[in-house]
């Protein structure tokens, strides 16, 4: 009853209710507050940061106290240590919202407590957090303690294009050579995971015929699949109401990077499933704004629902699947050989994953 109340204010943009009653708010509320209005919104894009850091001040705060307050379900069922211990689980990955919140607002000290504060929680295993917890050390001129954080993050697969661009400009600062990197970052990453990673990903390929596209890209050009019959390619169904596939794309920019002067590879981004009438003039911004190096390609009218989702969907029928992202790698011969589903959160692990099909379909050719 007491959401059902609240969330009636919310959809009407009042905040009275929820800011007014917080100190007495249920714990569960707190944590429904801060997941749907600072976190949701976040990953959506969906409100500035300024607002987001006037909710984050207002909520975060408040469920940091709750911590030493055990919940009243909880009374005599959990001891105050118990309780902290359970809290601050159900809250870090609400803590890390406001730690990046606070950080695009600039507000590095604040932003260092919070990372501090959750890092026994994440050790090495969140891209995101890596990414804050590496720049939190550069900019407190402990360089040495971020190359080798670092590289423990690589050890797990777990780095953005940021953090191995501070990695690689600091190989190349000690004496090491352009031609180089590639093998020293390997080798940072060798060992047992990378090992079960490439089983993991070379357990699914398949090898199936897949039909033909005809689409438009951004340049009004026509692009057709079967023109490209020789060369690997990589498709990525995304849209820019879909905030995974978004947070997928630094993970696609680095594994385009590595493949940029193959002709024999060729990534499209296929734009799918879009309502919005000015959807083009959307993608458009959105891809100059983040600056990626893609070929962007539009889906066409669905003559059966009329939606735009036309490729999409004669794939998923295909091949049993739903959802985007929606990652379809086809060989030489114009099969489909692999895909996923989803984002799993790690831009590196997700190149990776890329690069090790498209090496597999590469040495396949050869032999």
């Amino acid at each position: 009853m007491y959401k059902r109340v609240a969330y009636s204010y919310i959809m009407d943009n009042d905040f009275d209710f929820v800011f007014n009653n917080l100190s007495t708010a249920p714990y569960t509320m707190i944590l429904d507050y801060s997941w749907h209005l600072m976190s949701i919104s976040l990953r959506n894009e969906s409100m500035s940061n300024d607002s987001l850091v006037m909710l984050g001040d207002i909520i975060v705060p408040e469920l940091e106290k709750r911590e030493n307050q055990v919940a009243k379900k909880y009374k005599g069922l959990l001891t105050p240590k118990q309780w902290k211990e359970r809290a601050f689980n159900s809250s870090v990955r609400e803590y890390l919202s406001y730690a990046i919140i606070l950080e695009n607002d600039g507000q590095h000290d604040k932003s260092a407590k919070y990372l501090k504060k959750i890092k026994p929680y994440f050790g090495y295993d969140n891209a995101d957090y890596n990414e804050l917890y590496a720049n939190m050390l550069i900019r407190n001129k402990k360089i040495n303690q971020a190359i080798t954080y670092i590289k423990e993050c690589l050890k797990e697969n777990n780095a953005t294009p940021k953090m191995i661009s501070t990695l690689k400009r600091e190989f190349l600062n000690e004496g090491g050579e352009e031609s180089e990197f590639s093998g020293y970052l390997a080798a940072a990453k060798a060992g047992e995971q990378m090992d079960a990673k490439r089983e993991e990903v070379l357990s699914a390929i398949m090898d199936e015929p897949i039909a033909d596209f005809n689409l438009t890209n951004l340049n009004g050009d026509q692009v057709k699949m079967s023109d490209q019959k020789g060369k690997v390619i990589i498709l990525d169904f995304w849209a820019t109401w879909c905030a995974p596939c978004k947070k997928a794309m630094p993970g696609m920019q680095m594994a385009l990077d590595k493949y940029k002067s193959d002709e024999n590879v060729v990534f499209y981004f296929i734009d799918t499933q879009e309502f919005s009438s000015d959807y083009k003039e959307r993608v458009r911004d959105f891809i100059e704004e983040k600056g990626y190096d893609f070929n962007v390609l539009f889906d066409v009218e669905n003559e059966e629902t009329h939606k735009k989702d036309k490729v999409f969907s004669t794939y998923a029928k295909a091949f049993n699947f739903s959802g985007i992202p929606q990652k379809l790698i086809i060989d030489q011969n114009g099969n489909l050989r692999w895909r996923s589903t989803g984002y799993s959160g790690s831009p590196s692990e997700l190149a990776d994953e890329i690069s090790i099909v498209v090496e597999y379909l590469k040495e396949e050719k050869t032999n």
